[in-house]
């Protein structure tokens, strides 16, 4: 399991601190639980749970986009696969598979498949999730595996399936996930019975009894069965249909203390007030879903012990002063909103928030001085896309993460920033700062100023050991030299400086930084070769992007310059998405899938195309238009697919995609043009006979006229003869 950023690590009540920025860390399994919270540049927070059967991992993802619940993993303590299982076991296995097309399964896949208890040899862990097609018949064999205690079913697609009664009969299974599977109809009453025995602590919790429902993203449609004697305490229900009101019966899980009803897509709001009854709830997730206003203001009553709280996406136009009653919470989403006005000055008081969001709404300013959020508890601080303006707000003390991009905040950027100590993460663009950038960069992980005022030249003061990993500065108005301290930066993967003033030769000696995957010098002073002095390759072997166009760089591409580049190795989070030059300076370098984007356009570059490009397979886009370069254009399948106008304004370059030839045999014009030539010559021809033989049939006539008048002796006797 790989785990990364900070970490601390409670065992058994004990606080241990010794394994911050370890990479990797494995639990064994015992009777004592974990919880694990992971601050991967305060976006990420996971928890790990350990209980007597094997190991539990409770992923709960902040990201971009808000907080959500990814799942309850389990990681069963038994052997994986085939091994420990009884013949009839496997037998009644495949049975099951075989009720479904599996053509999507992967069977190499270690992760899917039937897990067995070592002693008794019954499957006590089915997870085929994302390859199961079919219809899931409620006579169906898996209703035999009765020692089952985890299943996963997540992500297939059974077709025209109603949600089976008999998962009722299952009685213990201990973890059920049955999220984007397409199942139709009601939650039966029977699923709200799965009670777990086993497990001795779980959360923090000495009960005995657990109970997880995962039905995220199905066409569920009618409400919850439920008894007033359900022990469930984790309930999602995301993404359905429900056509009635699925509050009330959701107020009778007393026990509840995480729940999913994001994206209810139902024609009511929801009242908030009909949860009070729920005192253990702990996480609350409601985005996507309109919420009766009355049932968030100041004099409402909801759970009082809520630690997380996410809004996102509610249609709420005024800020939820329910949040002032909620003394636990940690973190709170009230993003993509249409709140106005002002953030109040007693969210600040809070004692536990941590985290908070509130982008993509209509905030203009903060009550109190600019000095009311600094001694907030608040570690990851969200309020980019709103229309604050003037000076920024001191940042709190206890900040690592700090957003703040597409508002209209004037002034310096305040030196308060380098004082804060924990701070990693800054993002301060698109904004109207101006001055000069601080000293202190050398102390971030990630820095993004773009497409503010900022000018002189950028800090010279990065030492060796720096964490610095991207760095976004285009479109300002510094000048000077690029730092030669970067060469310190040995873990820098995204360098941005486009659309500035600054003024010097090529960097060959970045090359010496290996992780290098964005690297953008476009519109700058730059000179001079970008050939290396020694004529040897250009390194930089990871680059997915590179974008040096606007400058004034000449020389020639020598045939080597390519040699290093390799087809990119990064794939973070798999979602395909392409992005071009445009978007790179709104995205980070762990957006970048698969991509590489070469632009040396509008330079003075010389000579010829280096034909190691046409052996570039990954290469997504080149632009070496408006240069002086001369020759053909290396013919191959990444350079044919290139538009001709990454290639136009060089005057001495012909072959595809260009139109201009290299080779171009004598033309021969068309069958129709040659006749309709044909023809114009010949009424021309006649014009001419016509313009011709008039002149001479009058002076024939003449002679005519002469010889008939005078008949000489001399032509009488010759025309006798």
């Amino acid at each position: 399991m790989e785990i990364a950023g900070h970490m601390d690590v409670y065992a058994s009540g004990a606080l241990y601190e010794g394994l911050r920025g370890t990479k990797t860390f494995v639990l064994a399994a015992h009777r004592f639980y974990y919880i694990i919270w992971i601050y991967d540049f305060g976006v990420d927070f996971r928890e790990v749970i350990n209980g007597d059967f094997g190991l539990y991992i409770y992923l709960f993802y902040f990201g971009k986009y808000g907080c959500y619940i990814d799942g309850l993993y389990y990681l069963d303590d038994v052997v994986v696969g085939v091994v420990a299982c009884l013949p009839r076991q496997m037998e009644a296995f495949t049975q099951f598979t075989n009720e479904f097309d599996t053509r999507s399964c992967n069977h190499s896949d270690y992760s899917n498949g039937a897990w067995c208890d070592n002693s008794t040899g019954a499957v006590t862990k089915i997870q085929l999730t994302g390859c199961l097609s079919g219809t899931l018949k409620p006579n169906s064999s898996l209703f035999g595996f009765h020692q089952l205690r985890h299943l996963d079913l997540s992500n297939n697609n059974f077709i025209s399936s109603t949600f089976p009664s008999k998962f009722g009969n299952l009685n213990r299974l201990e973890v059920l996930i049955l999220s984007s599977s397409g199942l139709l109809g009601h939650v039966p009453s029977s699923i709200i019975y799965l009670i777990i025995s086993s497990l001795e602590t779980f959360l923090l919790l000495s009960s005995r009894c657990l109970s997880y429902l995962n039905v995220n993203e199905n066409h569920l449609t009618s409400p919850i069965e439920i008894s007033n004697s359900s022990r469930l305490e984790y309930l999602y229900l995301a993404n359905n249909q429900f056509e009635e009101n699925i509050l009330e019966p959701i107020s009778k899980l007393t026990n509840l203390k995480y729940l999913d009803i994001s994206f209810l897509n139902t024609s009511y709001p929801v009242d908030l007030r009909l949860l009070s009854s729920l005192k253990s709830l702990l996480r609350l997730f409601l985005s996507g879903n309109s919420l009766l206003a009355t049932s968030i203001s100041a004099d409402s009553d909801i759970p009082p012990n809520l630690e997380t709280l996410i809004m996102r996406n509610c249609s709420v136009t005024k800020f939820p002063n329910i949040l002032r009653k909620l003394k636990h919470l940690r973190t709170v989403s009230i993003s993509s909103n249409r709140i106005k006005g002002k953030v109040p000055e007693w969210l600040w008081s809070l004692p536990n928030l941590e985290i908070l969001l509130l982008s993509n709404n209509f905030f203009k300013s903060f009550e109190g001085s600019k000095k009311v959020i600094v001694d907030s508890s608040v570690k990851l601080l969200d309020m980019g896309y709103n229309n604050f303006e003037g000076e920024i707000p001191l940042p709190p003390l206890s900040i690592k993460t700090f957003y703040a991009r597409n508002n209209t905040f004037t002034g310096n950027i305040p030196l308060s920033f380098c004082n804060r100590t924990s701070l990693t993460v800054l993002d301060l663009s698109y904004n109207n700062f101006t001055g000069p950038i601080p000293q202190c960069l050398n102390d971030f992980m990630i820095v993004k100023l773009r497409k503010n005022n900022l000018e002189g030249s950028l800090p010279d003061r990065f030492n060796v050991g720096t964490s610095l990993r991207t760095i976004d500065v285009g479109e300002n108005r510094l000048t000077g030299k690029l730092p030669r301290s970067f060469l310190n930066c040995s873990s820098l993967k995204f360098l941005s400086v486009d659309h500035n003033r600054i003024e010097d030769t090529f960097p060959f000696w970045l090359k010496a930084l290996p992780d290098l995957q964005v690297f953008k010098l476009r519109s700058n002073k730059f000179y001079g070769p970008i050939s290396s002095p020694d004529q040897g390759p250009l390194a930089f072997p990871e680059l997915h992007i590179f974008e040096i166009s606007d400058n004034n760089f000449t020389g020639s591409l020598p045939p080597s310059y390519f040699v290093n580049w390799k087809s990119p190795s990064l794939k973070i989070n798999g979602a395909g998405t392409m992005y071009m030059a445009e978007d790179i300076g709104a995205s980070t370098y762990d957006d970048l899938i698969d991509l590489q984007y070469k632009d040396l356009s509008r330079n003075q570059l010389s000579g010829t195309i280096p034909s190691g490009l046409k052996s570039l397979s990954f290469l997504a886009h080149i632009n070496v238009s408006h240069n002086q370069l001369k020759g053909e254009i290396p013919q191959g399948t990444q350079i044919t697919g290139q538009s001709k106008s990454s290639f136009e304004g060089n005057a001495g370059l012909c072959g595809l995609p260009l139109e201009e030839s290299c080779f171009a045999p004598p033309t021969q014009q068309p069958k129709e043009e040659e006749e309709e030539e044909k023809q114009e010559e010949e009424v021309l021809n006649w014009r001419g006979v016509a313009i011709g033989s008039g002149p001479g049939v009058l002076l024939g006539l003449a002679i005519a006229q002469v010889i008939a008048a005078y008949k000489p002796e001399w032509l009488i006797k010759i025309m006798c003869q």
